[in-house]
C-alpha cells in the first residue's frame, strides 16, 4: 500500500481489505463525513434510509439531499460532495487492491457534485467515470465538480491530471483547472473547454458550500481538506488518442484566489472510527482543524506533495518559495536526482530539460553503463503561465532480472521554484507495468528536484519533417531465443513524421517487414497531441507509438496498452544531420497468440530532414563524388544467444554520385560489414554485406545538398545476425 504524510486537513483513508458490490448491494462501500440537514439514501427495493454522520452507503444506493448536504468517503478514499436537491446513484464500485481489481460508477440524475478521484483512479482510471442523461465524465487522478439541471450539464475542473467528457455526439479533454465545458442534451457535442468566469464559478461554489444547505441539526465535518489523493495515469480510458485538444483555447491555467470561493471547514471530531470493521486493518487518524480555510488551489495540488519536494529541493542546497512566472524564450537544464517515497533506496540521477518557447518539459533517467549514459526511464510534460507543471507522461522499461516492466505514470504535483526559476521539482506517482501480463502492476511513488546547471539560447523554430529508418528485433517473451521477429523498413518514407517545433509535437507513422518471416509492422502511430509527443530540440523528443491492426502476421493485431514509445538516445550523435535514438513495441503475434516485445537494445531508429530529390539529381548530372564519415549503433545475435550490442561503431563510405555506386564499410569492433553492389538513386541508396549469406543495407541523404547519410542494415554471416543503423557526414 502507498504510504502517504498525514498533515493538518488531509488525511488519506486507503484500505487495502477488498470489496465487492459490482452486482448489488452485500458490503458497505463507503461512510458520511459531513453532513448538513435531512439527507437519505433510497435503495433498489424503494426503502428509505436517513443518512447521518458516520452513516454507511451501498452499492446502488441512490443518495437524495433534498434541502441538506452530504459528504461521502469510500474505501478507496475517493470523496464525493453532493449540494442540496442532488440525486446521485452509486452505480458500481469494486475495491480489490491485493488483486489490482478496482472501478467506481456514479450516475448523476439532478443537482451538483464534487469529486475527488482517490485510489482507484491510481488502479484503474478507465473504470472510474460518472455518468448523465448528457455524457459521461472520465478522469485521469483529478478533481471535479459539475451541476445537473434537466439534460443542461456543466462541468468544472479544478485540478490534477485531466478530464474528458463525452457522448454519442462528440467529446473534449480539458487539463487547465477552472476550464469548464457545457452539454445541452446527450445529442449535442460538448462545447469547447473555456474559462469559468467568476459568476458562474461563484454560483457552483454557493451550491456546495455550507451556508446554503440547509439547517440541520448535524454539524458539518471536514470540507475539501480531507482525503485529497491526486492519484492519475496518464492511459486514455478508450485507449484512443485525445479527439479534442483544448491547448489553443486554454490560456490561463488555475483559478485565482478571488475566483476561487474559500471552503470552510466546521468540527473537530476525530476519523478514529471511520471505516473501522472486523478486519483488523489499520485506519489513519487525525483531527481536523477547526475553521480552517483552503483554496482550491491549494486542494487540487496537495499541499504535502509540494511540501516533498520543498524538502527534496532542500537537500540539493535549495530553499526558496515557487515561481510566480516563467521566461518566454530559452532552453534550460537542470540536473538532481530521484527518491522514492516508498522505500529506502539511493537516489536516481536526473536530468531536466526545458524549452521555454514551446512549454515542454523533459526528465530522464540516467544511469551509467561504460563510456554510454542511456536513461531507462523518462517522462515529458507542459507548463503554465504561472509554473506549474502538468500533463506528465512517464514512459521506458526496466528490463533487470525477472518480468520486463513498462513504464507508467504522471504528475500529482510539479513546479519551478525561486524567482527566476533556479530549480524545479515534482512529486510523481505510477505503476511499472509487466509487459506480458499486463494486469500485473507494481505501484511507485517518487519525488524529483533539480537545479539549474545550465542556459542557451532556442533556435528550433518551424515546421519540418523528418524520415528515416529503423530498426527492431521483435522477441517471443516466453521463448526469446526462437521465431524472433526481425523488421526494418527499405524506404525512409516508411519511417516518417511531421513536428511543430513552435508546438512541441509531432505526428507520423511506421511500416517495415520482417525479414526472417512474414510478419509486418503496417502504419503504426508515432506521437500526435501533446500527450503524445514532445519536441524540445532536434536532438531531444520522444512520442507514444499507437496502433490498432498494426501487426500482421497471417492475421492483425494492436499494440497492448503499454510498453510502447520512441525517444533520443542520450549517447554521442551518429553525425551531424540525423537524430537517432530507440523504441519499443509490445503485441500478441496473430500467428501464434504469443507475446511479443520489441525492445532496447535491437530497436534503434535515425531520421532527419531529408535531401530533396532535386538537390540529389543535381549532384548526379554534375558527378560529384563524397565520402561521409560518421558513426554506427548495432547489436548481434543467434538462435542460441541474446541480443549483445556491438561496441565502437564507425561509417566510412564513398559515394560516387556521377556512376550511382556506393562503397565503404560499417565497422564494429566484433565484426567489418563491407558495403557491396551499391546504387544511388535520387530518394537515396542501397547495398548488400559482402560475404554475408543475407543481407539488406537502405539509406538517404539528408541536409540541403546531401551533407550527410543515414540508413539501416542487417547481415547474417555464419549463422549470427547483425542488425543497427549508421550515419555519416561529409
Amino acid at each position: 500500500m502507498i504510504k502517504y504524510r498525514v498533515t493538518g486537513l488531509m488525511v488519506l483513508l486507503v484500505l487495502t481489505f477488498p470489496v465487492f458490490c459490482i452486482g448489488g448491494q452485500d458490503e458497505f462501500i463507503g461512510k458520511v463525513v459531513a453532513v448538513r440537514g435531512k439527507v437519505m439514501a433510497v435503495e433498489e427495493n424503494g426503502q428509505k434510509r436517513d443518512l447521518g454522520l458516520n452513516a454507511q452507503v451501498f452499492c446502488r444506493d441512490v443518495i437524495e439531499t433534498g434541502t441538506g448536504r452530504v459528504q461521502l468517503m469510500f474505501k478507496d478514499n475517493t470523496l464525493i460532495t453532493l449540494g442540496r436537491n442532488t440525486k446521485m446513484k452509486l452505480s458500481a464500485y469494486e475495491w480489490d487492491p491485493e488483486n489490482k481489481k478496482a472501478g467506481m460508477e456514479t450516475q448523476i440524475r439532478e443537482g451538483s457534485f464534487r469529486i475527488m478521484g482517490g485510489a482507484i483512479t491510481r488502479m484503474a482510471p478507465e473504470k472510474f467515470k460518472t455518468t448523465s442523461v448528457s455524457g459521461t465524465i472520465g478522469i485521469r487522478g483529478s478533481m471535479y465538480a459539475g451541476n445537473l439541471r434537466g439534460t443542461r450539464l456543466t462541468v468544472l475542473f479544478h485540478g490534477g491530471k485531466g478530464i474528458y467528457v463525452r457522448n454519442r455526439a462528440g467529446r473534449v479533454d480539458i487539463r487547465r483547472p477552472g476550464f469548464a465545458t457545457l452539454v445541452a442534451h446527450a445529442d449535442k457535442a460538448p462545447a469547447s473547454p473555456a474559462r469559468m468566469s467568476t459568476s458562474d464559478l461563484m454560483e457552483l461554489e454557493t451550491l456546495l458550500s455550507s451556508d446554503q444547505a440547509g439547517q440541520g441539526e448535524q454539524g458539518e465535518q471536514a470540507e475539501e481538506g480531507i482525503g485529497v489523493a491526486e492519484n492519475s495515469q496518464t492511459q486514455e480510458p478508450d485507449g484512443t488518442q485525445e479527439t479534442a485538444s483544448t491547448s489553443d483555447s486554454e490560456t490561463d491555467t488555475s483559478a485565482s484566489d478571488s475566483e476561487a470561493s474559500s471552503l470552510l471547514v466546521e468540527g473537530s471530531d476525530t476519523l478514529d472510527t471511520y471505516f473501522s470493521t472486523d478486519t483488523g486493518s489499520s485506519v489513519v487518524s487525525d483531527t481536523i482543524s477547526t475553521f480552517a480555510q483552503i483554496s482550491l488551489e491549494e486542494v487540487a495540488y496537495a499541499a504535502t506533495e509540494n511540501q516533498d519536494v520543498l524538502d527534496h529541493l532542500k537537500s540539493l542546497g535549495f530553499t526558496g518559495s515557487r515561481s510566480t512566472s516563467v521566461p518566454s524564450t530559452g532552453l534550460w537544464k537542470y540536473t538532481g536526482n530521484m527518491k522514492s517515497t516508498l522505500e529506502q533506496e539511493d537516489a536516481q540521477d536526473m536530468t531536466f530539460v526545458v524549452n521555454w518557447d514551446n512549454r515542454r518539459i523533459m526528465v530522464f533517467e540516467e544511469f551509467n553503463t561504460g563510456s554510454s549514459n542511456q536513461g531507462i526511464g523518462f517522462g515529458f510534460g507542459e507548463i503554465s503561465d504561472h509554473g506549474e507543471i502538468y500533463n506528465v507522461v512517464v514512459l521506458g522499461s526496466d528490463s533487470s532480472d525477472g518480468p520486463v516492466f513498462a513504464l507508467d505514470g504522471t504528475e500529482t504535483f510539479g513546479s519551478f521554484y525561486g524567482t527566476a526559476q533556479e530549480a524545479v521539482g515534482l512529486a510523481m506517482e505510477g505503476a511499472d507495468v509487466n509487459i506480458q501480463n499486463q494486469t500485473q502492476t507494481s505501484y511507485w511513488s517518487d519525488t524529483l528536484a533539480g537545479l539549474l546547471s545550465n542556459k542557451t539560447a532556442n533556435s528550433f523554430s518551424g515546421i519540418a519533417t523528418w524520415s528515416g529508418f529503423f530498426t527492431g528485433v521483435g522477441e517471443d517473451m516466453s521463448d526469446p531465443f526462437t521465431d524472433r521477429q526481425v523488421f526494418l523498413n527499405d524506404d525512409k518514407s516508411k519511417f516518417s513524421f511531421t513536428i511543430d517545433k513552435d508546438g512541441g509535437t509531432f505526428l507520423g507513422a511506421m511500416s517495415g517487414d520482417d525479414i526472417n518471416g512474414s510478419a509486418t509492422i503496417s502504419n503504426m502511430g508515432i506521437g500526435g497531441n501533446a500527450s503524445h509527443s514532445a519536441y524540445l530540440t532536434d536532438s531531444i523528443l520522444a512520442a507514444t507509438l499507437t496502433g490498432s491492426n498494426v501487426i500482421y502476421n497471417g492475421g492483425t493485431a494492436s499494440l497492448k496498452s503499454y510498453g510502447n514509445y520512441m525517444v533520443t538516445s542520450r549517447e554521442t550523435p551518429l553525425s551531424s544531420h540525423t537524430t537517432w535514438g530507440y523504441w519499443e513495441a509490445a503485441y500478441v503475434d496473430p500467428a501464434t497468440s504469443n507475446d511479443y516485445h520489441i525492445h532496447i537494445p535491437g530497436s534503434f531508429w535515425i531520421a532527419g530532414a531529408a535531401t530533396d530529390t532535386g538537390a540529389v539529381q543535381d549532384l548526379i548530372t554534375s558527378g560529384f563524388t563524397a565520402t561521409y564519415i560518421g558513426k554506427a549503433q548495432g547489436i548481434m545475435f543467434s538462435s542460441s544467444m541474446s541480443l549483445t550490442k556491438l561496441t565502437n561503431g564507425s561509417t566510412s563510405l564513398d559515394i560516387d554520385f556521377g556512376n550511382k555506386t556506393v562503397d565503404g564499410y560499417i565497422k564494429f569492433d566484433e565484426i567489418t560489414l563491407d558495403l557491396a553492389n551499391g546504387s544511388v538513386t535520387t530518394s537515396g541508396f542501397s547495398g548488400q554485406i559482402q560475404g554475408a549469406t543475407t543481407s539488406q543495407v537502405s539509406g538517404a541523404f539528408y541536409g540541403s545538398n546531401a551533407q550527410g547519410v543515414g540508413g539501416n542494415f542487417s547481415a547474417t554471416a555464419s549463422g549470427t545476425q547483425y542488425l543497427g543503423i549508421f550515419a555519416g557526414d561529409r
